[in-house]
Order: structure tokens, then sequence, then C-alpha cells
């Protein structure tokens, strides 16, 4: 090529190495900021989640025996006041020594608490209520000191006098007091099987909040409990220490043979700041916690872990540590989250790729289209497809080097992370690599593909027609398309965070939707045209002759679009049922404006949470997880079997699915008794429980008989009400509904107490637990007493807010965002190129038509005629495929785990922002053609003009 035609080829060429700078631009800048754009989001998620599960009590907790100080020979060393602290101390650190590096780095400093046996109060002046000797047993709790405050006296500290005999120092709450009589300076003796002691009162305290895990994990510390036993109705309290007070307790000997119970409560915090690749790591933390529960005895114990003696601490002895932990369940729930949103982000970011790539050839095959003619000339003239193929190589070398340093640069500012941390990440990386170097070969590609000799054979072949052709190609594309959905729906709803497969796929759909659309364009086109002959204007039937002979070319920048589109409305849509889905969340977890949930018993303080003030309406719902036996023998195994009042639940929210099935079957109540106690009840079930009796089994025995006389409409399963119920027990079992009948008993059981509001503020929710609690107790129900009474207070707008605050979906929200205006962006840029690269053709023939005598708004109209018809198809075919596509990918694009909604709830179309992108499109498209038509009205006519040219 000589010196003057090398600046006019590569101005011809400048479109498209602008277009390549920004797709390379683009790849290296998601490459470097993709995964550090997710895990600061997903680590705040993290810690967020582990911290809500941390309120309900430790995530790790440690229990064991502990023994008195004794020599090596076995004799007594207690008292030895001052060192209870520090052999805890050196347990906690053996314990340590026993968690992995993850683990050990989220886990805090231990809260010790030790508890003595449970024995009667016996003194002058210590009242006996219901006639009967209460209970106490001695409490030691090192976070005591900020749960409570001192109403009068003070800590207990060391006994005054010999240590031997002296009475423990204990403190007592104002409840506890004023139950049993008991008043500063108070003495009181507790003796009885494992302890045997004298006490005197120094302190009474108040809870400063009842939420806390220390009132939860021993309410008797608090109030009174009050329980039904062989000898009549018997309250038990407790009574808070000191270390002092445990070490005298063990120099009495009054421990027992097993030691005191000791209980290391571990806080459980994960850093929101976290580091590269936090979240990623969250599967390791999870598999650590478990490994620790066998693990955290060598720490402590060495080699005799396994071994059922005691291990030497300093002065004590420990039985062998068992840990129990939730921290893996709760990380096993992250990462099942996290794995299905990295999913989602890896389909967006796989339609920005695939729109990049293939923008990149469309744009080179019209470069090419452009150059035929000189292309064609330097093959006649002995250039060699080498040379050409090369030439294009290295040309483009300079915009790639330059897009890729920006692009990254750009990219490590945002994210702050110079590499990727994660598997993801390189993953990322390397999909970007792969697409940044078909974006380079793509024009040198197309000289190739284009100009490239046949190999010769020595077979003789029949020539293939043009339409064989074609359909071979197009069942090839629809072929691999229906086999990438069928694979992908047949895994089910299981997705990697980094899906192969799910990355393939929006190619695939989009040439299937696009090869469908092909077959189906040319038919409005023609109708058009046959309506443009019979007018007397010019101007259809130039534009639409014209946009049948482009067609041919313009079925790459047509697959730009429809990716690009269809990516837009998918991500609107899958943002849409997001919002829609977290909504629909607060509601199930809340069942109303606000739920309290607790045990079986917890209905009786219906009436109570009534009466305060701002709440207009209540309705109890108990349910309970239940083994099923048949009739036949058919076995169905964790059914929830649940209780609700029609009426009272109709009253409190109207319109209830689950109300008006109920009463609308007319169910009543416990009928008549079958087989002596065991009563039978009408129940409505899942459709696919068949109807006749079950025996609901607990332990053993048969505790119901349940009749099925209907089945439950599917909306009225996913009625809100049954959430706070169905949210506490075991998944995947049938649902059968009573309106009467005995309550629903057991450790499965559960309450949930729905609240109703007229306008007015709900009660604090502090308010709310005290008032359950009180109302519990009062009615002696069920679950009043012994354990722990643990209640929970859902508030539908608090929920609403916390799940809107989910890092996670709004990582996911930020990735449909970005990916989608990307791919609209590149699909513009390549309509651009597309028109830029044919201005001088489309300027000449205007030129024609103008020398003709047709004026120049006509030719511009004949410009903007000539797109609409692939505009529109484009507009159309993208819309089509990104409705479409939830239904093509199915349980890959599940989104419960993402908004916790309720089982059967499927995506939300937003019908306006649909539309919105589908005419946006349109719009942007013209307005981009018309501002290209409106530069190109500046040429002179005889500047585009050539002699012998055929128009």
């Amino acid at each position: 090529m000589t010196a003057g035609r090398w600046p006019r080829a590569a101005s011809r060429r400048l479109p498209l190495y602008a277009l390549q700078f920004v797709l390379v631009a683009v790849l290296a800048a998601l490459a470097a900021a993709w995964e550090p754009s997710y895990d600061r989001p997903a680590t705040r998620a993290l810690a967020r989640e582990v911290e809500q599960a941390a309120s309900d009590g430790p995530l790790v907790t440690v229990r064991s025996g502990l023994r008195a100080p004794a020599a090596d020979d076995g004799s007594s060393l207690a008292p030895k006041f001052g060192t209870l602290e520090g052999d805890l101390a050196r347990l906690a650190e053996g314990l340590r020594h026993g968690a992995g590096p993850g683990l050990a780095a989220v886990l805090g400093a231990p809260t010790a608490r030790i508890e003595t046996g449970v024995v009667p109060v016996l003194g002058d002046g210590v009242r006996r209520p219901d006639g009967t000797v209460p209970t106490a047993q001695l409490l030691y709790a090192q976070d005591a000191g900020r749960e409570l405050r001192w109403t009068a006296g003070r800590a207990p500290g060391v006994p005054q006098g010999d240590p031997a005999t002296a009475p423990v120092e204990v403190a007592v709450s104002a409840a506890n007091a004023d139950v049993l009589g008991l008043a500063i300076g108070r003495p009181v003796s507790l003796r009885g099987p494992g302890l045997e002691t004298a006490a005197v009162v120094v302190g009474v305290f108040a809870p400063v909040t009842g939420t806390a895990d220390l009132w939860q994990q021993f309410p008797a510390l608090a109030r009174p409990l009050v329980s039904d036993t062989a000898q009549g109705r018997r309250t038990a309290v407790e009574f808070l220490t000191g270390a002092a007070g445990v070490e005298a307790v063990e120099a009495r000997g009054s421990a027992g043979p097993a030691g005191l119970s000791l209980t290391l409560g571990y806080p459980v915090r994960v850093d929101p700041a976290g580091g590269a690749g936090a979240a990623g790591r969250a599967g390791g933390l999870g598999r650590e916690a478990v490994a620790f529960v066998q693990d955290a005895a060598v720490g402590v114990c060495g080699d005799r872990a396994l071994a059922t003696l005691p291990c030497k601490l300093d002065l004590r002895r420990v039985s062998p540590p068992q840990v129990t932990e939730r921290l893996s369940a709760v990380v096993s729930v992250f990462e099942r989250r996290s794995a299905r949103t990295q999913a989602l982000r890896s389909f967006a970011l796989a339609g920005l790729m695939t729109v990049a790539v293939i923008g990149a050839l469309a744009a080179a095959r019209l470069a090419v289209r452009r150059e035929a003619a000189d292309l064609e000339l330097r093959r006649a003239r002995g250039a060699g497809l080498a040379g050409l193929v090369g030439q294009r190589l290295l040309a483009g070398v300079p915009t790639v080097l330059a897009g890729a340093a920006a692009g990254w640069s750009a990219g490590v500012a945002a994210g702050g992370r110079a590499v990727p941390a994660g598997a993801p990440g390189r993953a990322v990386a390397a999909a970007a690599l792969a697409a940044v170097l078909l974006v380079w070969c793509a024009p040198p590609g197309t000289v190739w593909a284009r100009y490239r000799e046949p190999r010769r054979g020595t077979a003789v072949r029949l020539p293939r027609s043009p339409l064989a052709r074609r359909l071979v190609r197009d069942a090839t594309v629809l072929l691999a398309a229906a086999a990438g959905v069928l694979s992908l729906r047949l895994r089910g709803g299981s997705v990697a965070a980094w899906d192969p497969q799910l990355f393939l796929l929006p190619g695939l759909l989009g040439a299937a939707a696009v090869t469908v659309l092909w077959w189906l364009y040319p038919l409005p086109v023609r109708l058009l045209a046959r309506w443009a002959r019979r007018r007397t204007g010019a101007v259809p039937l130039v534009a639409l002759a014209r946009a049948g002979r482009e067609a041919p070319a313009a079925g790459a920048a047509l697959l730009v679009l429809v990716l690009a589109l269809s990516g837009a409305v998918l991500g609107g849509l899958v943002s849409g049922s997001v919002r829609d889905g977290r909504e629909r969340a607060a509601a199930w977890l809340s069942g109303a404006d606000a739920a309290v949930i607790g045990p079986a018993g917890l209905d009786a303080a219906t009436a109570d949470l009534a009466a305060l003030p701002g709440v207009s309406r209540t309705v109890a719902v108990t349910a309970a997880s239940r083994d099923l036996l048949a009739v036949d023998g058919e076995l169905l195994r964790a059914a929830a079997v649940v209780r609700v009042d029609p009426a009272a639940l109709l009253a409190a929210v109207p319109g209830s699915p689950l109300g008006r099935a109920v009463r609308s079957a007319g169910l009543g109540g416990a009928g008549e008794s079958t087989a002596g106690a065991v009563p039978t009840v009408d129940v409505l079930a899942d459709a696919a429980v068949p109807e006749g009796e079950f025996e609901a089994v607990d332990g053993g025995r048969t505790v119901l008989r349940l009749r099925v006389v209907g089945a439950l409409p599917a909306a009225a399963r996913q009625d809100p009400a049954l959430g706070p119920v169905l949210d506490a027990l075991p998944a995947g079992g049938p649902l059968l509904v009573a309106a009467a009948g005995p309550r629903p008993d057991g450790p499965t059981a559960r309450t949930a107490v729905l609240l109703r509001t007229a306008g007015a503020a709900l009660p604090d929710a502090e308010l709310l637990r005290r008032t359950a609690a009180d109302g519990i107790r009062a009615s002696a129900a069920p679950g009043a007493a012994g354990g722990v009474l643990r209640l929970q207070v859902r508030v539908r707008a608090a929920e609403s807010a916390r799940l809107g605050g989910d890092g996670l979906v709004r990582a996911l929200d930020a990735a449909w965002l970005v990916c989608g205006l990307g791919a609209l962006l590149v699909a513009l840029l390549v309509v651009a190129v597309d028109l830029l690269a044919g201005a001088r053709e489309r300027g000449a023939t205007a030129a024609v038509l103008r020398t003709l005598g047709l004026g120049s708004r006509a030719a511009a109209a004949i410009h903007l005629l000539e797109l609409l018809p692939m505009v529109v198809a484009a507009a159309v075919g993208g819309t089509a495929l990104g409705l479409l596509l939830p239904a093509a990918l199915g349980p890959a694009l599940d989104l419960a785990d993402l908004t916790g909604a309720p089982p059967g709830t499927g995506p939300s179309v937003d019908w306006v922002l649909t539309a919105a992108l589908g005419g946006g499109l349109v719009l942007m498209v013209l307005a981009v053609a018309g501002l290209e038509t409106v530069v190109g009205r500046r040429r002179r006519p005889a500047a585009l003009l050539r002699l012998g040219e055929a128009r």
C-alpha cells in the first residue's frame, strides 16, 4: 500500500478502531473490578447474617464439667480465691488452639457461665409460694455486670469470715426477692444433692433489657418460673454469685462428683470491611466450625481428648469439652445464597461479553464489506492472504493495548485491587482475556474467512444450495440452544458460583432468537413493500427495497441489539422480582403488621397482647411437625399441622386466603373421640395428600387423628399468616390446616400471635416480648416453665428494611444495571459504526436520488425507514427473549434464596419498564441514525458520486 493510501485506509477503519478501544476497555475494567464489587457487599451481608443469628445466642458453645482445685495426689486445694478466672482463660486459650485460622479470627473472647445443682431454698422468712419449698441454683456469669443494674446493695464478692463456713454472697432480682420475701442481709440455706451451703443476699438487681441472651438462657434469674409437679406447683429461681462464690462452693466439696456445670459462649463477629476474597472464604469458615466440634478438646486435653478422664488446666480439671455450633448452618445458607447471586451475576456478565464479541465481529464484517473493492484489487495484484491478515492483526495492537491499560486502570481504581483474589475473579479475568483476544482478532479473522481458498479434495462434492446450508446452520443453532436449556433444567436448582454452562447460554439463546426472527423478518418487510408499490411516493419503496437488500449484512447487528435488549429486560425483571420478593418475604416472616413467635403456650397471651396500645386485632396460629401414618400404612414424614381460627384470622387480616378456605370448608373442632382419649379433627391438606384418616405420631404414640376432608388451595398455602410458624418447622413436608382441636405441643410446636394495627405505632419490641412472657407464665401453659423461654418479635417494616439492605441483593442489582446499560451502549456503538461505515454509500445513494429530484428531507426519511424494520424486529425479539428467559432457565433463576419469599413465588414482570426498554431502544437507534443523517447532509453530492458506479 502506498504512503498516500495508508492514511485513507486507516481513516476508513477509524470507527472500527474506536469501537475496539471501547470494547477492550470495558472488558478489562470488568475483569479488574468484578470480584471486588461483589466481595465488599457480600462480606457485609455475611457479617450481618452472622450478627443476626448470634442475637438468638452464641453460635459456638462449649460445655464441660469443672472440678475443684486439687493436688497431684487428689487432695483438695480449695479454696483458691482469685484463681478461677485464670483457669477459665487457660481453658479458652486451649480451645482456641483447636480452631482453624479462619475460625480463630472471628471468635471473640468467650463468656463463661457456671451453674450449680438445683436445691431447695430454706431459711427464716423465706416464703413458700403455693405452699411448697422453692428451689434455686447458683449462677456465675462473666457478662452479668453489663446486663443488669443494681437497685440495692452491691455485687457478690469474697465470703466474709472463715472460707470453709462463711455464707456465700449472692444477688437476686427484684422480682425473685418479692416472691420469696428476700432482702439485703437476709441469710438463706441451700441444701440438697450436689450443693450444701449457707448464703446471704448482698444485692438486688433488675435486668437492663430482657432481650439479652443471659435472661433468655436463664429466665429464672430475672423472675420466678412456676411449674406443675406431682407434689403441686413449684417455684424455681436462680441466684447470681461471683467468682469467689464459686471458689467457696468448691472448698465445701458440694460441687458433686461431676463438678460444676461450665458453659463457654463464643461470640462470632465477621469484620464487615473484610479483606480480599473474605466472602469467598466463607465455605472454609463453615468447615472449620464443623471440625472445631471434634478438635476443640484436643487443644485442651491433647491425646486424652477422646477419653472420659478429666483434663488438667492448672489448679482445676475439666471434663473433655463438648462443642455445639450453629455457625456452619449460617455459613451454609450464605454459601447457597452467594452461589445463586454469583451465578446470576455471571449470566449478566456473559450477556455483556457476548454482545461485545459479536459487536466486534459485526463491526469487522461491515468494515471488510465496505473495503471489499480495495481488498479484491490488492488480491488481484498478488497480495497474499497472510499479509492482509497480519497487517490487520498488527494494526489492532495499539488499540487493544491502550484499551486494556485504560480499562484495567479504571477497574483497579474502582475495585481497589490489582489482582483478582478468588476463583470467580480469576475465572472472570480469563473470560475477559478470551473476549479481548476475540475482539482483537475479529478484523483479521473476518478477512481470512472471506478470502480464504477452499481445500481441494479428490472426491467430487455436489454443491449445496444456499437454502440447504442455511437450514443446516439454523437447525444446529436451535438444537444447541435447546440442548443447553434442557441440560440446565434437568440439573435442577443447583448452581455454582461460576457456572460455564450458564455463562455460555446467553449467546446460544440470542442466536436462537435471531435465527427464528430472521425467518420471520422477511414476511412483514414483503407485506410493507407490496403496500409501498401501490403508493405514489418513492420514499417507502426505496427504503424497504434497501432494507431487504441490506438484510443479510445486518444479521450480526440484529443479534447484538436482541442480546442487549433481552439482557436489559431480564435485568429489569430480576430486579423487580427481587424487590417484590423482599416485600412478600417481609409479609411472610411477620404474618401481619407484626408477630410474636414462641412456644405452643403463647396463644394464652393473645388477650394481653391485644390490650396493648396500638394493637387493633390479634390472632394466634399454632403449628407443629408430626409424622402422619395412614390407614394403609403410608408414612408422611415432617408434616406441618397448623391450627387457626378462621373468624379471628379474617377479622385480623381481611381477605386472607387461608381464612376464606378454612371457613368455606366448614371445618369443625375436635369431633368424636376414637379409641379412647385420642380426638379426631377435620383438616384441609395439600393436594398431594389423599383424603382419609391419618394418625399424628409423636414419640411413637398417637396424639391426634386427622381426617382430610378437602384440598388446601394454592393461594392459601402461600398465605403470609403461615409464615411465622412454618419458618421454624422442617421444610418440604405436607401441610394440614385445622380450625380447632387440641393445641399442638412438643419441642417442635410453635405459636405466632399476629398483630394488626389501626394506623397507630406498634408497641416497643421489648414490651411485646415482656407482655407475651408474662401471659405465658401466668397461664401455666406448656412452655411456661423449664428450659429457655425464647420469644421472637418480627415487625413487617423492620423486616422489609433488613431485607432491603442485603448486600448480596445490592451486588446483584448493581451487576445487572452495569451489564444491561453496558450492553445497550455497545449495541448503540455497533449501530453507530455500521452507520459510519456505510455513510459514503448512503450519501452517494442520496445524492443520486437528489439529482433525480428527491428532496433532502425525503432522502433522510429513506435512511430512517431503511433502519426501522430491523430496529423494530430487534425490539420485538429482544423483549420476547427477555420475557421468555425465566421460563427457559427455570430453577436456575430461582430468587427465593435471595428474597426469602414463600415457596411457589414466581418472577414478576414490570410491564411499564419492559415497554420503556423496547421503545427506548427503537428511539435511541433512530436518534443515532437521525444524527448521522443530519451530519451527512452537509456533504456535497458531487463529492460522493463517481462515474460508472452502480447505485
